[in-house]
């Protein structure tokens, strides 16, 4: 847990209600005397609800110099001070009034803590409703300056050079002692134009240059003399004073910031069982970039990440794992023994409930969000200019057993609408980012070599993968064949906007007629044929390593699979079955043919350059007799000239 900021050390910031600590000689002759106004008193300056400014504290009686940044937004409930002290270096105050908490940050970290009336640390002045919310007081209490507080004009002063108005007023403080509040705002119609391009806006009309408070309160705190009041004085520079909208970003927690005892609960949004996505991964420790291209699915078992160099793809499904790598696939047993051997690798994967095979992880578990409601709301973020609701969780350190991480996932807000295809999407994750818990708040320094930073930014994020393009695993078998059939359906009504799911209930349709694992049914790929449906896919053999032994059957061979599948197709036994409804093929249109020759796919004159399978065959058996024939002649010749043949029996030859 961060430490707690000093009371005296806040108390010294805060621009009217200070109260400095004892230890100062007590002082008690100070009488704040009611100022005879100056003749000619210009309106008071007129103070916006919104503005940003630089300030310079300098306590006269404690000798402390401290300089702050006060960003102020009354219209969207909210303010942040931001501190630098020579003593304890930054520290920021958030104050997010809709939320009802305010945040401290330091350079070790962050907590969270409620808006309530006991809360010492209230930096702004603060009101409560007839329900017990916290709001941020108008700017005339935020300053301390306006027409309830009986301001008198004390004429023309000069500050930093720039022309004043000199303002003046007595109040008490909250603790029952007295002071005078002096402010000087630059000039109005001042003799001297101040208003430059070169000067920052601070010089214009009627802003905030500087105030000076000084009085005598009863001190909270006995001093060492034992007195229990003290005198005070205190100077605040105003520069770069700029009124105006503040950007949102201001008000949130910035990223590699985890704040411990935050009281806004917010449900995590569904992640979806099945999607895919473009990613940017940044490793910040070791300075990399890499760009993966994944798909998740769940309820299919298989999983699949691309790089430039290689595809990997993992079938849980059916125990078997794909690696191609420069136009070569091999195949891999998906056994236990590899969460221990390549545990980083296969980090997706864990033993079934028999311990005996693997299983995909649930999303959940795939992200690292736990069950257990450990997942933190941390508020809003502008994530790659996207307005997010971020979550975080300490979770262990797989790479690093006995550490602790924090992993940070962003999700685009409920209000935005993500354009996917032909269909919208929802609170879609937009950033996933794990880093070392010693990292928090420190993300700037460099590393330790037990640390670790990854942020993966995410692009494409969809959950219908309409435009992703399956991988192709003909490498990874023996043999394929491309198959080609029709549906007298309107492919607009179908298939558009919803691809995956018509090509995923086909591809279930495949395997079924052709009475092979849906695992052989690959590269569905549904076209508009004048307004119907064209069906292409590839029907793949027996797996290139024989050693590789898979959980299930993969089912009848490749040549049994193409007579299935056109008996079914010819017979009008086939349908896909998609939302409750049946589609037909059209009886007859089964055929195969040679990816060469689909140059002009989508034309309606694609029918007529269809090749039965029967006829494929029948000219591959023609062509082995005639090949057998030729070679038996060749070899007559030959053995003939040899004299190796002899009419005579043999009985002590082998037997061929």
């Amino acid at each position: 847990m961060v430490y707690m900021l000093q009371f005296d050390f806040l108390l010294s910031l805060v621009l009217v209600d200070l109260y400095v600590t004892a230890g100062q000689s007590p002082n008690t002759s100070f009488t704040c005397v009611v100022p005879t106004p100056s003749p000619g008193s210009p309106p008071l300056p007129s103070l916006p609800n919104q503005f940003t400014t630089q300030v310079e504290a300098n306590i006269q009686n404690t000798g402390r110099t401290v300089l702050a940044v006060e960003y102020y937004d009354e219209p969207h409930d909210r303010g942040r001070m931001d501190f630098t002290n020579g003593r304890r270096g930054h520290s920021s105050l958030i104050y997010t009034y809709a939320d009802q908490q305010w945040f401290h940050m330091t350079a070790t970290g962050c907590t969270a803590h409620p808006l309530t009336n006991s809360s010492r640390f209230l930096v702004f002045p603060t009101t409560f409703d007839d329900q017990g919310n916290a709001h941020i007081r108008g700017v005339a209490d935020v300053l301390r300056f306006g027409k309830k507080f009986n301001e008198t004009y004390m004429g023309r002063a000069e500050v930093r050079g720039v022309e004043a108005d000199y303002w003046k007023t007595c109040m008490p403080t909250r603790a029952g002692g007295t002071m005078s509040v002096e402010w000087d705002f630059s000039a109005v119609n001042g003799t001297r134009q101040t208003r430059s391009r070169h000067l920052d806006r601070s010089h214009q009309e009627g802003r905030p240059l500087r105030l000076v408070i000084e009085g005598i309160d009863p001190s909270r705190f006995r001093n060492a003399n034992g007195s229990v009041s003290h005198y005070f004085k205190h100077f605040y520079e105003f520069v770069a004073f700029t009124p105006g909208p503040i950007d949102d970003s201001i008000f949130q927690i910035p990223h590699g910031m985890f704040c411990d005892g935050s009281s806004v609960a917010k449900k995590l949004p569904l992640v979806p069982d099945r999607f895919s996505a473009e990613i940017q991964n940044v490793n910040l420790i070791t300075k990399t970039i890499a760009y993966i291209q994944e798909v998740y699915d769940e309820k299919s078992q298989r999983f699949s990440i691309s790089r430039p160099e290689f595809t990997n793809v993992d079938n849980t499904r059916i125990g078997v794992g794909f690696f191609l790598h420069q136009g070569n696939c091999s195949t891999y047993e998906l056994a236990p023994s590899l969460l221990k051997s390549r545990p980083q690798v296969h980090r997706f994967l864990d033993l079934s409930s028999d311990k005996k095979h693997l299983q995909l992880k649930p999303v959940k578990e795939l992200f690292q969000l736990s069950d257990k409601n450990n997942v933190t709301y941390v508020g809003v973020r502008t994530v790659n200019d996207i307005s997010c609701d971020v979550f975080a969780e300490e979770v262990p350190d797989y790479r690093h057993p006995g550490n602790t991480s924090i992993i940070e996932i962003s999700f685009a807000r409920k209000s935005l609408r993500y354009l996917a295809s032909n269909h919208s999407e929802y609170q879609i994750p937009v950033k996933y980012e794990m880093y070392s818990k010693s990292l928090v708040g420190q993300l700037l320094r460099p590393p330790l070599p037990s640390e670790f930073h990854q942020v993966f930014d995410m692009y494409k994020f969809d959950v219908s993968s309409e435009q992703y393009q399956d991988v192709d695993l003909g490498e990874c078998y023996t043999s394929s064949i491309v198959v080609w059939f029709q549906l007298n359906e309107d492919y607009d009504s179908v298939v558009r906007g919803s691809v995956w799911l018509f090509s995923n209930a086909c591809a279930q349709a495949v395997a079924k007629n052709a009475r092979v694992d849906v695992s052989r049914v690959a590269k569905v790929m549904p076209m508009k044929l004048g307004s119907n449906i064209m069906v292409q896919l590839t029907l793949l053999g027996s797996l290139n390593n024989v050693t590789v032994r898979p959980y299930i059957s993969l089912g009848d061979s490749l040549v049994h699979a193409i007579a299935n599948l056109q008996q079914s197709i010819d017979s009008a036994q086939f349908t896909i079955s998609l939302d409750e409804k049946q589609f037909s093929a059209v009886k007859g249109s089964f055929s195969t043919t040679s990816p060469s020759t689909n140059a002009n796919l989508g034309s309606s004159s694609e029918s007529d350059s269809f090749v039965h399978v029967g006829i494929l065959v029948g000219v591959s058996i023609g062509m082995f007799l005639i090949g057998l024939a030729v070679g038996c002649c060749i070899f007559y010749l030959v053995a003939k000239k040899r004299g190796a043949f002899d009419t005579s029996y043999d009985k002590h030859a082998n037997p061929i």
